[in-house]
């Protein structure tokens, strides 16, 4: 089913994708394929009212799926094409279709159209994540962090994997020269922080490393860089970090020491001071 999408004339048109319904082929469903959906009506089996306001309503009907798919050697038969509104499953497989073909961009549409009918917390946090890994695999690396900032606001705001993630894709547009924005760098950086104070050591320095990559003014990042450097024995590895920091903030308060940390290493012959302008 082709999706149809809009001119992002204004903010709310941006991210609108909506089903193309020219596939359909019949209004009402096949009835061998329907059920009555049977409700109570708020009574128990003495016929009782247990709930109040539960009464009412129109008759509803549920599609019969076959998801065990035991059938062998029956000749299938297409009767026609209708629109479910109550399931998600066409939607998902046509996406995971996509995706299995490669076809990244053309996958991205349906992960909205999903979303719209889905009320699960934990679902819409896994389509999120879903459609940050497409986006990145499609090289919209922007788009990615949209959906990651979604799926941290929908309940996600203290996993580790996705601050890392987040952060990572920061990092990855500035390693590939794509556009991104103060607001986004800092972000990026500041996840990563977080990660070298929540994970010390090794795990630490690398992040406090990317974090200055990211921003190489964060007077946090180049904090931790230096203490962690020296704490592993591997100052080297931090010192060009600890230069790019001086060159990007000369007066803050941590100059004099990310000074004094690049010049030590360059007299101790563990750099070359050529490189450097501390």
């Amino acid at each position: 089913m082709p999706v149809k999408t809009f001119r992002p004339l204004t903010p709310s048109t941006r991210y609108i994708a909506y089903a193309d319904y020219s596939d359909i082929t019949k209004a009402k469903p096949e009835k061998s394929l329907v059920e009555t959906r049977k409700r109570t009506g708020g009574r128990n089996v003495y016929g009782r009212v247990t709930a109040r306001g539960i009464g009412g309503g129109n008759k509803q009907k549920l599609r019969l799926v076959d998801f065990k798919r035991a059938k062998h050697g029956v000749q299938a038969t297409v009767k026609a094409i209708e629109y479910d509104p109550s399931s998600q499953f066409a939607i998902y497989a046509l996406r995971e279709m996509l995706k299995a073909d490669g076809a990244w961009a053309e996958a991205i549409p349906y992960f909205e159209l999903e979303q719209r009918i889905v009320d699960d917390p934990e679902r819409k946090l896994a389509l999120y994540q879903d459609e940050a890994n497409v986006r990145r695999s499609a090289g919209d690396l922007a788009g990615a962090t949209v959906a990651l900032r979604n799926a941290r606001a929908e309940g996600g705001a203290t996993d580790p994997a996705l601050k890392q993630f987040l952060a990572t894709i920061a990092l990855e547009r500035v390693q590939a020269n794509q556009p991104i924005n103060e607001e986004d760098r800092r972000e990026g950086a500041q996840l990563f922080v977080e990660l070298a104070e929540e994970y010390p050591g090794d795990h630490g320095l690398s992040y406090a490393v990317c974090a200055l990559e990211v921003e190489p003014s964060n007077d946090r990042a180049a904090q931790l860089a230096m203490y962690y450097g020296e704490q592993l024995n591997r100052e080297a590895e931090v010192a060009r970090h600890a230069a790019a920091y001086l060159k990007a903030n000369p007066g803050s308060a941590l100059a004099a020491q990310a000074r004094e940390f690049v010049n030590r290493l360059a007299q101790q012959g563990l750099i070359d001071d050529s490189l450097f302008d501390a």
